[in-house]
């Protein structure tokens, strides 16, 4: 059953739904009172995204699920974290106003396989000094394979080292991340998108993140877009390490090169970034198949990427090529 952009108000309690119903997804929708949820003795889905049109809902607490369901997915909705209760065999979790730090408050099944959290936005204060996260102790988690925070306050990397069976990790607009250290701890890590991160810290993320990464050599996927406001603080960097940048057209670049060390089995690889130059020493794959370069201030490697013998598609979006050679022979989309 699927319900979108609806004022159900008060009316929704007065529903008799099918006992049968798996699925339920209510789609930018207001509701008072969700108790006919609870009767659904066959329910495994439950989707649920607020309506900032008809305003907040004021009683999500009323939500109670049976121990069937396996998917929750809940998005604008505070919810009662004291009295929220999570179904025992739950593999798809997703929760707004929760950042990863709140998790201990939280009675979650260890049986979940995806985690998403989006915490609070908060404005940020570029600063100097330096945070620790605390520890999060992920370990029992044996199944978590993918999780995404969305405006976490994580810094680092570091908290994540638990969680040894992450495949997957999106960080999304999380502007206090300084850097990836501990990245390298999760072994079996395949796919890591890092977007639209950092700013919060004098030290770009993205000179950290290519001057200083170490990736899991299981690595597969790989997906780096930078902050806008962390880019504003190119200029500022460039006056403290002038050797890690190139001037293009008399603006400082970020040179992407031989420091930016890649895991050797790498397939995928997705770089963005106006304020970054793409230098002929990096060393790219020779297992990549479809990279791709965004908004690039120049991209210098293309001179020597036909070395790539698993390379079938490359794509350039937007940037400077000062050379390309002529004997590519796979398929090129330049755009």
């Amino acid at each position: 059953m699927e319900i979108a952009s609806s004022k159900l108000g008060t009316y929704f309690v007065r529903w008799k739904l099918p006992k049968n119903i798996e699925m339920v997804n209510l789609n930018a929708c207001s509701i008072k009172d969700l108790t006919p949820i609870g009767k659904l003795q066959k329910l495994k889905s439950f989707k649920a995204s607020k309506s900032y049109k008809y305003g907040y809902t004021d009683k999500f607490e009323t939500l109670v699920l049976v121990d069937s369901v396996t998917a929750l997915e809940i998005e604008g909705f505070h919810l009662y974290k004291d009295e929220m209760y999570f179904p025992p065999n739950l593999q798809i979790l997703s929760m707004p106003f929760i950042d990863i730090f709140d998790l201990k408050s939280l009675e979650i099944p260890k049986s979940v396989t995806k985690l998403g959290l989006k915490s609070s936005f908060v404005p940020f204060a570029q600063s100097d000094v330096s945070t620790t996260d605390p520890q999060i102790d992920l370990s029992n988690f044996e199944k978590l394979s993918s999780l995404e925070l969305i405006h976490s306050k994580l810094t680092s990397c570091n908290s994540l080292v638990s969680a040894r069976f992450l495949s997957s990790i999106r960080l999304i607009l999380c502007t206090s991340l300084e850097d990836l250290r501990g990245i390298e701890s999760l072994k079996i890590l395949s796919s890591l998108y890092v977007i639209h991160c950092g700013g919060a810290s004098s030290v770009p993320l993205h000179r950290t993140f290519f001057c200083n990464t170490k990736f899991p050599e299981n690595l597969r996927d790989l997906v780096f877009v930078p902050n806008s406001s962390a880019l504003a603080s190119t200029s500022r960097d460039f006056l403290r390490s002038p050797e890690d940048y190139e001037l293009v057209n008399e603006e400082p670049h970020l040179k992407v090169g031989k420091r930016f060390q890649l895991p050797k089995g790498l397939t995928d690889l997705s770089l963005e970034g106006p304020h970054l130059v793409i230098d002929d020493d990096l060393e790219l794959p020779r297992t990549l198949q479809m990279p791709t370069f965004k908004d690039i201030g120049a991209a210098n490697c293309l001179c020597n990427i036909a070395n790539l013998s698993s390379l079938h598609t490359l794509s350039i979006h937007n940037a400077r090529i000062e050379t390309l050679d002529n004997s590519l022979l796979f398929q090129i989309e330049i755009g």
